[in-house]
């Protein structure tokens, strides 16, 4: 008996036969660098589109924002963690002068509907590795809009002589806050859409060229959002809590963007 007993407590000493042998565990992917924190279209003058965003169930905010020197002017629907902005000019003088900073036209992304070489749609991206070096090109932009801090620039991916893809920047991280955690009572009660959508699951960037620019194939890779290009028209395809509802709100023609929720 006290043989056995000596057995058993080597046993327990040592780790034999104690527990079953671990499998391995699978190498987890690394998390996506970037998310989309906001799809910004070109819209007409003061974002009448505003409508059809509230007849679909959703709460339009009751603030517009002027980037003054910039010559733009945006109306907000806020959801969880992303928001869609409707933009127009307000001074073509103003975004005349402002390309060689944005390194964009965007008189010409407002006339989009003139003209399918034009894209009219613009993404913001939340970088969580903003400290490291950009895995593309960038050209930092900088408006008065901004403020005087030199670290509120946006590192603006899309080459110039894309006016047929998405203006795609990334923003400083004090900038991208999901929704949900910035926002507190009567502006909290804001993201609560009659319609339920609620958290972006999915966005897809449709484009009617061939092949992207090189910046933004390597967006692609390091983030969790997809562009399509060989597309009829230019559209954005945003799904949200990964489509539970079973419902698709089309905003086409006043605007390239269809939601799903």
């Amino acid at each position: 008996m006290r043989s056995l007993l000596l057995v058993v407590m080597l046993a327990a000493f040592f780790g034999v036969g104690c527990q079953a042998p671990q499998a391995p565990q699978a190498p987890q992917e690394p998390a996506a660098r970037f998310d989309v924190d906001h799809v910004f279209l070109f819209s007409e003058q003061d974002g009448p589109e505003a409508e059809l965003f509230e007849a679909a169930g959703f709460i339009v905010w009751p603030r517009t924002n002027q980037h003054s020197d910039q010559g733009t002017t945006g109306r907000y629907i806020y959801l969880d963690n992303v928001y869609i902005e409707l933009l127009w000019v307000h001074d073509e003088a103003l975004a005349e002068a402002n390309i060689p900073r944005a390194n964009s036209d965007f008189n010409r992304r407002q006339a989009w509907s003139g003209d399918p070489g034009v894209s009219p749609i613009g993404i913001g991206l939340r970088d969580h590795r903003y400290e490291e070096l950009a895995p593309a090109a960038e050209y930092a932009y900088k408006a008065d809009w901004m403020g005087p801090q030199p670290e509120n620039v946006l590192g603006v991916f899309t080459p110039s002589d894309r006016l047929n893809e998405p203006w795609v920047f990334r923003m400083p991280n004090h900038w991208t806050r999901e929704p949900r955690t910035r926002f507190e009572g009567e502006w909290a009660e804001r993201l609560n859409h009659p319609n339920g959508a609620r958290r972006l699951t999915e966005a897809v960037f449709e484009l009617p060229q061939d092949e992207l620019s090189e910046p933004l194939r390597i967006m692609e890779g390091d983030g969790r959002f997809r562009f399509l290009t060989g597309s009829e028209n230019h559209l954005v395809t945003l799904t949200f809590d990964e489509g539970a509802q079973g419902r698709v709100e089309d905003f086409r023609p006043a605007l390239p963007l269809v939601i799903r929720y």
